[in-house]
């Protein structure tokens, strides 16, 4: 049996539009792996939708990572870990006080 691929376009999605559009209300842990796509997913995400995450695991691309981190921490995230492969990919933990990462 032979599998046909289908190539279809998904329309972008905020992670605010999403998280309201859930009704989700709090979130344990967003894991992201979107090659390269996860400054713009993060650095776009406003207070209230921050406010309901509390670890974020991030494969990351690209060297703005000091970027992400400055923004995290302003909305009350820690880093909790950090392990790069070399100068621009890795994975970063982020967490509030009381999580587990």
């Amino acid at each position: 049996m032979t599998c046909k691929r289908i190539p279809r376009k998904c329309p972008p999605l905020r992670l605010g539009k999403y998280s309201n559009a859930t009704v989700l209300d709090h979130v344990e842990l967003l894991k992201m792996d979107c090659e390269g796509a996860e400054y713009d997913i993060l650095l776009s995400a406003g207070a209230e939708t921050l406010a309901k995450l509390r670890d974020i695991r991030v494969e990351y691309h690209g060297g703005r990572i000091s970027e992400l981190y400055e923004h995290l921490s302003r909305h009350g995230f820690r880093l909790t870990k950090w392990d790069p492969d070399d100068e621009t990919i890795g994975r970063v933990w982020f967490g509030r006080d009381g999580s587990v990462a």
